[in-house]
This record gives structure tokens, C-alpha cells and sequence, in this order.
């Protein structure tokens, strides 16, 4: 009877991992999925602060200074 079980709950897992990757190509046929390509080798980065008051003085000399460095390393900042 042990062996019975085994053959089962194969046959449960076999069926499980198949109906996953039909459910996943068919999701991926629906929904157009399709591989993105970048026009060029640039990147982006949004970065957000929310400074308390009186301290925006603080916070925009710090990005002064960071500006510098960043320059130095062919960072080059648009905003």
C-alpha cells in the first residue's frame, strides 16, 4: 500500500508542476510579454527627500558636495 501512495502523490506532483507551466505560458501569451531593450547605456535614478523644516540648507549642501564627487566619477546629474 506504501508504494501506492508514492505512485500518487507523483502523479499529484507531476500533474501540479504541469498545470503550473501551462497556467505560465499561457499568462505570458495573454498578457504580451516581450523582452524591453534600452536605447542606450544610461541609467536613472529617482531619489525623494522630505526635509523637516529649516533643515533644507543642511540637506542642499550635502548634495553640493556629493554633486562634486560625483562629477569627479562621470556621474553626471540632471536634476
Amino acid at each position: 500500500m506504501s508504494s501506492n501512495w508514492k505512485f500518487r502523490g507523483s502523479k499529484l506532483c507531476a500533474t501540479a508542476v504541469a498545470s503550473f507551466a501551462c497556467g505560465s505560458l499561457m499568462t505570458a501569451h495573454l498578457t504580451h510579454v516581450r523582452e524591453v531593450k534600452a536605447d542606450g547605456n544610461r541609467a536613472f535614478q529617482l531619489m525623494v527627500y522630505h526635509a523637516k523644516p529649516g533643515k533644507v540648507p543642511a540637506l542642499e549642501s550635502v548634495f553640493e558636495d556629493m554633486s562634486k564627487l560625483q562629477a569627479k566619477h562621470g556621474l553626471n546629474v540632471i536634476g
